[in-house]
């Protein structure tokens, strides 16, 4: 038998500032409902934040992040206490709200003795950190792709966390939603019946004896820096969906695409200077190469200027800002090489064809 973790908001917090949550936390009723599916050991319930309510204006909401160590610590503390008093069991795994923390988070969870946070990559660590940290990775409606990942690239101890709340199924809100009830309940089948895939919570997971070390989140966060932001939307191709599994550190995926990265962006620069000398070469071939000559070896210099400039606007190193700053830098050490070369080979053309003096 396999089991789910409901991740319960425990209070219900004024919705007059249009930043909280329109649900209600758990009362009475839910309660009933969560404590029959605890007694039929089919869920465990983790804390989801204390009131679901945002501390950030909409398009940047978390609950946690930014909040002072002693309010973090108060509101988790509380929060807990009474999900455990509600539910009659113990409540060790913390799901944030809007899947936002910071390091504040994470030292209350490790004095209040939680023992995981779940939230998303990229994420906050720290390796000196008891905590375990096992971030979701894909949502129902791409499980299967998930899977199919993992299958392409085989390890063991790979994991994929699947997030998923009321409002992705249609029943509960019919323009939202993603799935219906009888396809959430085929798509469970055809699960169970995957024979190299095991279903656990948050819960079997933290007693498993996994990897879910800090270590193994920066390994993570690497791989979606790598994918995302510094390579190509085409060349992602090449790599399917890595980020819908959560890789260990033993699968070096962040090394090999560091060094897939790497070998493409290194072929862009000597693809750009091989051009920026052909055009060069041409250039001379058929006008003066005193102008060009100085063009060359003096242009190169505000280009990168200008790179760089657009480089420390962006402050992210990023494949929008990677690829002109590579491209710009083959183009210059290509026209550094031309105005090296090039005119050299154009005066010795003069020599040969100038007429000696004592033949005339």
């Amino acid at each position: 038998q396999w089991r789910v973790t409901f991740a319960a908001v425990p209070f219900t917090c004024p919705q007059d500032d249009g930043l909280s949550v329109s649900d209600e936390g758990l009362g009475p009723a839910k309660a009933l409902i969560l404590k029959k599916a605890l007694e039929s050991n089919i869920v465990d319930v983790a804390l989801h934040g204390y009131c679901h309510r945002s501390v950030e204006p909409p398009g940047n909401e978390s609950e946690f992040e930014g909040v002072d160590f002693a309010t973090q610590r108060e509101e988790l503390a509380k929060g807990r206490s009474y999900l455990e008093e509600a539910l009659h069991v113990e409540v060790a795994e913390f799901v944030p709200p809007w899947n936002s923390y910071d390091r504040n988070t994470i030292r209350a969870l490790e004095q209040l003795g939680f023992e995981l946070i779940s939230a998303e990559v990229p994420g906050e660590s720290s390796s000196s950190s008891p905590l375990l940290f096992l971030p979701s990775t894909t949502s129902l409606r791409d499980l299967r792709r998930a899977v199919a990942t993992a299958r392409r690239n085989p390890h063991p101890g790979q994991v994929i966390v699947v997030l998923f709340h009321q409002f992705d199924f249609r029943e509960y809100d019919s323009q939202g939603g993603k799935l219906s009830y009888p396809q959430f309940e085929e798509l469970l089948d055809w699960l169970a019946s995957q024979p190299d895939v095991s279903i656990r919570s948050l819960g079997d997971m933290a007693q498993a004896g996994d990897d879910l070390s800090g270590a193994r989140l920066r390994e993570n966060n690497r791989i979606r820096y790598c994918y995302f932001e510094l390579m190509p939307p085409a060349l992602r191709l090449f790599f399917g969906k890595p980020t819908k599994v959560y890789w260990t550190t033993e699968s070096n995926l962040s090394l090999t695409l560091s060094l897939f990265l790497a070998g493409f962006y290194a072929v862009l620069v000597a693809f750009s200077a091989l051009t920026a000398f052909s055009v060069a070469a041409l250039l001379t071939a058929t006008a003066g190469y005193g102008i060009l000559r100085a063009a060359l070896r003096w242009g190169g210099a505000p280009l990168l200027l200008a790179a760089g400039v657009y480089a420390s606007w962006n402050l992210e190193l990023d494949y929008g800002t990677t690829l002109p700053l590579a491209i710009v830098f083959g183009v210059c050490a290509g026209s550094w090489a031309a105005a090296a070369i090039l005119p050299r080979g154009r005066a010795m053309s003069r020599l040969e064809v100038q007429p000696r003096a004592d033949s005339v």
